[in-house]
C-alpha cells in the first residue's frame, strides 16, 4: 500500500471517529443542552477564530506546502525551516491583536443588539486566534514531514473527547455555562500544544533559522508563494466560514446555532477528500 493510500485511510478513520463523537456532541448534546442562542456562541467563535487564524498565517502554510522539499535535509535539521512560519505567524497575530484593540468597541457595538452574548465572550477570540493560527503552523509542518494523522487525531478525536468531557460537567451541574466556554476554548487550543509536543519527541523542533541557507532566488519564490497563498488560504477559509458570520450579523446568534448544527452534517460528506489531500499535497510539492 502507498504511502497516500495508508495515511489516508489512517487519516479517514480518525475523521470518522471524530465526527461520531462530533454527532454525539453537536447534534444530541448541544441541541438539546444547550440554547440555540449558546449554540450560535460556540459557531461564531470557532468561525471568526478560524478565519483570523488564517488571515493571521500570512499565506507562511502554503510556502511550507510547495517550497519546504528545498529546505528538507534531516542531518541539517531542514535548515531550521520552521523559524520562518513561526515568526510570520507571530507577526500576524501581533497585528490581529493592534487591530483587535482599536475595533473592538466598534464590534461590540454592531453585535451588542442581535448577539448581546457574543459581546460577553469577545475576549476569548484573541486565545482562539492565536492556538488555530500556530495549529496551522505545526499541523502543516508535521504533513511536510509525513506526519500527516498526528494533526488529524489530535484535532478529530482529542480535542473532542475533551470538548465532550466539559459537556458531561456542564450537564451534571458542576460547572456553569461561562467556565463551559473557558473549557471549550481550552479544548480548541489544546491540539496546538499537542502537535508541539509530538514535534519536540520526534526532535523535529528546531526553529533555529540558517539565514545563509535562503539566497535571493528562494526568497524571491517564498514571498511569491506567500501572496498567493494569502489569497487562495482567506478565500478557502470564507467560504467555509463568511455564511455564519454575515448570518449573526443580519439575525443573530439564535439562527446561526441552528445553521451550525445543520452544517456540521455536510461537513462530513467532504472527510474522505479532506483526508486525501492533506497527504497527496505534499506528495505532490516534493515531486
Amino acid at each position: 500500500m502507498g504511502i497516500i493510500q495508508k495515511q489516508t485511510l489512517h487519516s479517514i478513520i480518525y475523521s470518522y471517529i471524530g465526527a461520531a463523537l462530533g454527532f454525539v456532541t453537536v447534534a444530541i448534546v448541544f441541541a438539546h443542552l444547550l440554547s440555540t442562542e449558546q449554540n450560535g456562541l460556540l459557531n461564531i467563535l470557532v468561525s471568526i477564530s478560524t478565519l483570523t487564524g488564517t488571515v493571521a498565517n500570512f499565506g507562511v502554510n502554503g510556502v511550507t506546502l510547495r517550497l519546504f522539499p528545498l529546505f528538507r535535509n534531516q542531518e541539517k535539521k531542514n535548515h531550521g525551516f520552521l523559524f520562518y512560519p513561526l515568526a510570520i505567524t507571530f507577526l500576524g497575530f501581533i497585528i490581529f491583536c493592534i487591530l483587535f484593540v482599536i475595533f473592538k468597541q466598534k464590534l461590540i457595538e454592531l453585535n451588542i443588539e442581535k448577539s448581546k452574548l457574543l459581546t460577553e465572550y469577545i475576549y476569548f477570540l484573541i486565545p482562539l486566534t492565536f492556538f488555530v493560527a500556530f495549529y496551522n503552523v505545526f499541523d502543516t509542518y508535521a504533513r511536510v514531514l509525513y506526519y500527516t494523522t498526528a494533526g488529524i487525531f489530535v484535532k478529530e478525536v482529542l480535542q473532542r473527547i475533551l470538548v465532550l468531557i466539559f459537556v458531561v460537567f456542564y450537564f451534571c451541574e458542576k460547572i456553569d455555562f461561562s467556565e463551559f466556554v473557558i473549557g471549550y476554548c481550552v479544548s480548541l487550543s489544546l491540539p496546538t500544544l499537542a502537535l508541539m509536543v509530538f514535534l519536540f519527541k520526534k526532535k523535529e523542533l528546531n526553529p533555529m533559522p540558517k539565514f545563509s541557507f535562503v539566497d535571493s532566488n528562494i526568497r524571491k519564490e517564498m514571498i511569491s508563494v506567500g501572496q498567493f497563498s494569502i489569497i487562495t488560504g482567506i478565500s478557502g477559509m470564507l467560504v467555509s466560514t463568511l455564511d455564519k458570520i454575515i448570518l449573526n450579523q443580519k439575525l443573530g446568534l439564535s439562527d446561526v446555532g441552528i445553521f451550525g448544527i445543520a452544517m456540521y452534517f455536510g461537513s462530513v460528506i467532504s472527510i474522505p477528500s479532506r483526508s486525501m489531500l492533506r497527504i497527496s499535497s505534499t506528495i505532490i510539492a516534493e515531486a
